[in-house]
């Protein structure tokens, strides 16, 4: 039970971020940053996804929007629960990679972060968020196509400890609250959607790739209240781009990740429509105990309220 609600709660986290990124933005003058609504010249999500690993873990500068989301559940020796969540966002103020420029802080890509600790036992949650721009090695994201992916905010990293990104390091530290977790993936890389393919709406581009991690073993340490306790437990990993909105009509979602005890996953996201009701397109996955994985539709999944 501890593990769903853990979950849940940074599901919550990671809603209120994702409003964030597709509110609508005041237009500002393109002399100062550009206008980071306008997506002309941005790739657009058409055809299920055709990845390269490890390339596709690393950053899309062609896409307006992206982010790499890490969730867990861990457990101390003596019993203590906690959650997680590492969460980097980037958002391109105009297309293509960062080039060389006469200022050194000059750059068309910014980056925030999100950062979060849920002391179950003690019943405490903190959580802190950072913005840098991609530039002067104050934030960024790098791959290479045959090595490892790196996605940094200051001192907030993640960073793949081998050439496929199935291992990686997640360090962060805000105050009294610090990560230090080596996650291994136990399953192979999920395709959400229409073969990564996450559709919004049903206008043509309106969507995402979306692909990731489903279970990873975790080992390392959790800070909380300025005490080191060594964990273990699993972790989930999502990873997204798109140059696209929601559908006409729809004002947001709510979105879940479970890792079920038998070994199951299953990832879910529900449209909210302005009228009160549930948008069709409102679909997920089933991740078996093997690894196999098979779409789910909005029919497929019944979701009671409480109040």
């Amino acid at each position: 039970m501890f593990k769903r609600l853990i979950v849940l709660s940074l599901a919550g986290l990671l809603l209120a971020a994702l409003w964030w990124l597709t509110r609508p933005q005041a237009s500002t003058p393109p002399a100062v940053i550009g206008n980071s609504s306008d997506i002309t010249g941005f790739a657009r999500a058409f055809e299920p996804g055709a990845f390269q690993f490890p390339r596709d873990h690393g950053p899309h500068f062609d896409y307006q929007t992206e982010w790499w989301y890490y969730t867990g559940n861990l457990t101390a020796e003596n019993g203590d629960h906690f959650g997680y969540q590492l969460t980097f966002f980037r958002r391109g103020l105009t297309p293509g990679a960062p080039v060389q420029r006469p200022s050194d802080f000059g750059t068309n890509q910014i980056y925030f972060a999100h950062f979060a600790v849920t002391d179950v036992s003690r019943e405490q949650h903190t959580f802190a968020e950072r913005f840098s721009r991609g530039a002067a090695g104050l934030a960024g994201a790098s791959s290479g196509p045959q090595g490892p992916f790196t996605v940094w905010l200051e001192d907030w990293r993640v960073e793949a400890l081998n050439g496929d990104g199935s291992t990686v390091h997640l360090r962060a530290r805000d105050g009294e609250q610090a990560l230090d977790l080596v996650l291994r993936t136990v399953k192979p890389v999920v395709a959400h959607g229409d073969y990564g393919l996450s559709r919004k709406s049903e206008t043509p581009g309106n969507a995402s790739y979306y692909v990731g991690f489903t279970r990873m073993d975790t080992l390392g340490e959790v800070t909380a209240n300025d005490q080191t306790i060594a964990v273990s437990g699993a972790s989930w990993f999502d990873h997204e781009w798109s140059t696209s909105a929601l559908g006409e009509g729809i004002i947001g979602w709510n979105w879940f990740a479970l890792q079920l005890d038998d070994g199951r996953e299953v990832m879910f996201y529900q449209f909210r429509q302005a009228d009160g009701g549930i948008g069709a397109l409102s679909a997920g996955t089933l991740v078996e105990a093997d690894g196999s994985a098979r779409p789910l539709r909005a029919s497929d999944v019944q979701i009671e309220v409480y109040r």
